[in-house]
C-alpha cells in the first residue's frame, strides 16, 4: 500500500502542510511508503485538456480555463483548483501570483469547483503527454515509489 496525499502547499517555497506532515509521520510509523505530492493538492496535475473537455461546461468554463493556462507552471502547481484564488492572499500566495492582470484574478477567484477531480474521468489518450510534462517528474517519482511497493 502506498498512501497518497495532498502537500497543500500554497507556493513552492511554501512547508508541507501539518495535516499532511502527521501524515507522513503515522504512515513511517505503521511502516506504509507515503507520496506526499510536490504540487498543492492531486487536482495540479491536471492537464489542460482534461480541464477543457469537462462535458457541457459552457463559455464560463472555458474562460476559466483560458486564465488559468495563461499562469506559469509554479501558479497552476499551486493554485486552489477547487476553490479559486482567495480575496485575501496568504504572503506565499501574494509573491506566486503578483502581477496577475485584475481580469485574471477575477476569472481565477471562482475555481473550477469541488467536482473538478471528476475531470480524471475524462481520460483520453492525447492526455498522456501532457499529463507528464504537467507531473515535472512527481509522478515518475511516486510511481517509482508505488512499483517499489508492488
Amino acid at each position: 500500500m502506498v498512501v497518497i496525499v495532498d502537500s497543500d502547499r500554497k507556493g513552492p517555497g511554501d512547508t508541507v502542510s501539518a495535516i499532511a506532515r502527521r501524515l507522513r509521520r503515522e504512515c513511517y510509523r505503521r511502516g506504509l511508503a507515503c507520496w506526499v505530492l510536490a504540487k498543492r493538492e492531486a487536482e495540479n496535475y491536471l492537464p489542460r485538456i482534461l480541464l477543457s473537455e469537462w462535458p457541457n461546461a459552457g463559455s464560463d468554463h472555458a474562460r476559466l480555463v483560458e486564465a488559468w493556462d495563461s499562469l506559469t507552471d509554479d501558479q497552476k502547481n499551486f493554485f486552489n483548483m477547487k476553490d479559486g484564488l482567495p480575496s485575501a492572499l496568504s504572503g506565499v500566495e501574494e509573491e506566486l501570483f503578483r502581477g496577475l492582470a485584475l481580469a485574471t484574478r477575477e476569472l481565477l477567484s471562482q475555481g473550477f469547483g469541488d467536482n473538478v477531480y471528476r475531470c480524471w474521468n475524462i481520460w483520453n489518450v492525447q492526455a498522456k503527454t501532457e499529463l507528464r510534462r504537467r507531473g515535472q517528474g512527481d509522478l515518475e517519482r511516486g510511481i517509482a515509489l508505488i512499483r517499489k511497493e508492488v
